[in-house]
C-alpha cells in the first residue's frame, strides 16, 4: 500500500523516555511544555487532531520493555507522509531541541498508517492498545483479512458489549523511520517496527481488564506475538 493512495493517513510516534527521568516526569513535560511548544510551532497545521497516548502495562507485564506513549495524529489531507511537520524549519529549530530534553529520540519510532473502524470512532472509555507484527508465515493482504475476520469473531462473540470502539491501523509501506530522522530507506529504518495498531475502548475501567485477559487467551493469529506488545492508554487530546 502506497501512501499516495491513501485519503487520511494516522501517524503514530512512539516514545521512549530518556533512561535518567522518571515515568512520572516523562508524561509531566510531555503533556505540558513539550504539547505548549508543538503548538507555537504550528504543529495544528499538519495535523487535524493530536491525541497523547500515556501507556501503562498491566503488573508484571514484559511488554514494559517497549515505550512510554504514542502521540496519535490524523494528518490534513494536504499534509503526506514525506511532507509533514518534521521537515518544516520550525520543528528543527523549537520543537528537537525540547525533544532531547525528555526523549531518548534515538529509540523513538514514528509510523504512518491508514484506519479502519469497525465500532465508533469514540474518544468515550478507556483504551487498549496492540502494536504488533504480522505473523511470519503471512504477508500484509492475507494479515489484514485475518485480523479482520478475528474482530468481526470478537463482535460477534467476545466481550463486544463493553466495546466503545473498535480501530485497526495499517502501517503503509516504507512509512516506518526514527524519529531522529526524516528519511525513509533501509538505513533509517528502526530496528523495533511495526505492521499494524490496534485500538480498542471499554467504557468502563473494569472492562479493559477484561479485554485484556480475553485477547491474551485468544490472541489474534494475524498478529506475531512476541513481536507485539499490548498496553493501555491514558488518552490525553490536545487539541
Amino acid at each position: 500500500m502506497k501512501a499516495n493512495d491513501v485519503d487520511e493517513i494516522t501517524k503514530f510516534s512512539l516514545l521512549k523516555r530518556r533512561s535518567d527521568l522518571s515515568w512520572a516526569r516523562f508524561a509531566e513535560h510531555w503533556h505540558g511544555t513539550h504539547a505548549r511548544v508543538l503548538q507555537r510551532a504550528g504543529h495544528a497545521e499538519y495535523n487535524a487532531d493530536y491525541v497523547q497516548n500515556h501507556f501503562s502495562h498491566p503488573a508484571g507485564s514484559a511488554d514494559r520493555r517497549h515505550f512510554d506513549g504514542a502521540a496519535q495524529m490524523r494528518q490534513r489531507p494536504d499534509s503526506r507522509v514525506t511532507a509533514g511537520f518534521q521537515e518544516d524549519s520550525r520543528y528543527l529549530e523549537q520543537v528537537r531541541p525540547d525533544e532531547a530534553l525528555f526523549l531518548d529520540v534515538a529509540a523513538s519510532v514514528v509510523l504512518f498508517t491508514k484506519s479502519t473502524h469497525h465500532v465508533g470512532p469514540t474518544r468515550d472509555g478507556c483504551k487498549l492498545m496492540i502494536f504488533g507484527r504480522w505473523h511470519p508465515d503471512l504477508g500484509p493482504v492475507a494479515g489484514e483479512a485475518m485480523l479482520r475476520d478475528w474482530m468481526r469473531r470478537l463482535l460477534a462473540q467476545g466481550p463486544a458489549g463493553a466495546l466503545t470502539s473498535l480501530t485497526h491501523h495499517v502501517v503503509l509501506e516504507g512509512a516506518t523511520r526514527g524519529l531522529a530522522t526524516t528519511a525513509f530507506d533501509d538505513v533509517n529504518r528502526p530496528a523495533e517496527h511495526f505492521d499494524v495498531v490496534v485500538e480498542m475502548r471499554s467504557a468502563l475501567a473494569r472492562d479493559r481488564m477484561t479485554l485484556h485477559d480475553a485477547l491474551l487467551a485468544d490472541w489474534p493469529a494475524a498478529i506475531d506475538r512476541d513481536a507485539a506488545f499490548l498496553t493501555f492508554s491514558d488518552e490525553k487530546r490536545i487539541y
